[in-house]
């Protein structure tokens, strides 16, 4: 038994090969400055933020980088803050959603619920939006 270990030991070990570079080529030019502007910009939402319309909550946020340039060429990114931890929107746990649109200046959320009437009112809720768009 012993034997057959061994052999077997010796022969998985054989089969390792490394992996050895080969030469170095020319180094290539250096990257040239790029032609996007980037903004980061937290918003603390408290709960009088929030409008119910029944079923819902919004809530809008003023952000000015959300221009033309901004919706045609390039991104919005909005996160939410939980337990520490930032997370993309769309947000869902369980039945509850956090959904987002965008328009020129803001950010429209929406707090949800999908079963059983509408959620509990937001509380104090983080948010961080970052927004890419192209320099011309």
């Amino acid at each position: 038994m012993k034997k057959i270990v061994f052999l077997l030991t010796v022969l998985i070990f054989s089969q390792c090969k490394k992996y050895v570079a080969g030469p170095q080529g020319d180094p290539g030019e250096p990257g040239k400055k790029g032609n996007a502007k980037q903004s980061n910009r937290n918003y603390d939402m408290i709960p009088s933020f929030w409008t119910f319309n029944g079923s819902f909550y919004t809530a809008n946020i003023n952000v000015p980088e959300i221009t033309d340039n901004v919706i045609t060429n390039g991104e919005v990114t909005v996160f939410m803050k939980v337990n520490d931890q930032w997370w993309k929107l769309p947000y869902a746990v369980g039945d509850i959603y956090m959904q987002l649109s965008i328009e020129k200046g803001f950010v429209k959320l929406k707090y949800s619920k999908i079963h059983d009437g509408p959620p509990e009112a937001p509380g104090m809720l983080s948010f961080r939006i970052i927004t890419m768009a192209v320099v011309k």
